[in-house]
């Protein structure tokens, strides 16, 4: 989880919502991305989701299952903000637990 979540942090870092909207390959490596997050979170046991509740899982399972099923609806700024706001924490938290 963490190194993908760095990698579409990476993605984004220095550009905007509208590079998104024209570059399909920024999307498309965007849309990996937090389909390799959500297969890794799914793997997590209940234990392990338990004890790091600041994680929220059902959202991360949730847009995978959007990417995955309904990717044709996806809007590109839930994508971005996914990736500008929601993995920077992530990332934090993540590394604050690993070792």
């Amino acid at each position: 989880m963490l190194d993908y979540a760095r990698r579409a942090v990476l993605v984004v870092h220095g550009r905007t919502l509208l590079d998104l909207e024209r570059e399909d390959i920024l999307v498309a490596a965007l849309l990996r991305y937090l389909q390799v997050i959500g297969d890794a979170a799914r793997r997590v046991s209940p234990a392990e989701r338990e004890r790091h509740p600041e994680i929220p899982w059902q959202l991360i399972n949730g847009i995978r299952n959007r990417i995955v099923h309904e990717y044709d609806e996806l809007e590109p700024e839930i994508l971005w903000r996914t990736a500008s706001d929601d993995l920077p924490r992530l990332v934090r938290y993540l590394e604050s637990i690993l070792p």
